[in-house]
């Protein structure tokens, strides 16, 4: 007992040294529409490029398939430019926009990212 008051002593200590020196956490205020929006914002462009990707993917599918059935050299080197397009950009895109959501949690709510990672991603891995 007396151990952990003395942690409480220590760590509100060292909290209002960060305050007298200009930390505050979070550190950073998106103003009147607030963190929330900041993060949805990512969040549905990020799905928005997922959903691109699976439907291209069905095309591209569908588009392969057409073009061995009738033989059509000139579609099937059309779906290979394509396939690279599809490729690169969403998966690029969507790599840097699932890192852009995890950061904007960050900035939001430090707290937020460390419940997330004990909440779920320990559980994930026992799972695993």
């Amino acid at each position: 007992m007396l151990a952990e008051g003395r942690r409480c002593r220590a760590a509100s200590a060292a909290g209002r040294a960060w305050r007298l020196i200009g930390w505050n956490n979070p550190f950073f205020d998106a103003g009147l529409r607030g963190g929330s929006l900041l993060i949805a914002g990512v969040a549905i462009f990020h799905i928005f490029i997922a959903h691109f990707s699976v439907g291209s993917g069905f095309l591209m599918a569908l588009t392969q398939r057409r073009a061995i059935r009738d033989n059509d050299l000139d579609m099937d080197r059309a779906i290979g430019k394509y396939a690279f397009g599809v490729l690169l950009v969403p998966y690029v895109l969507g790599t840097v926009t699932g890192v852009g959501i995890w950061f904007c949690i960050a900035l939001v709510s430090p707290r937020a990212v460390s419940i997330l990672i004990h909440q779920f991603v320990w559980t994930w891995c026992a799972k695993t």
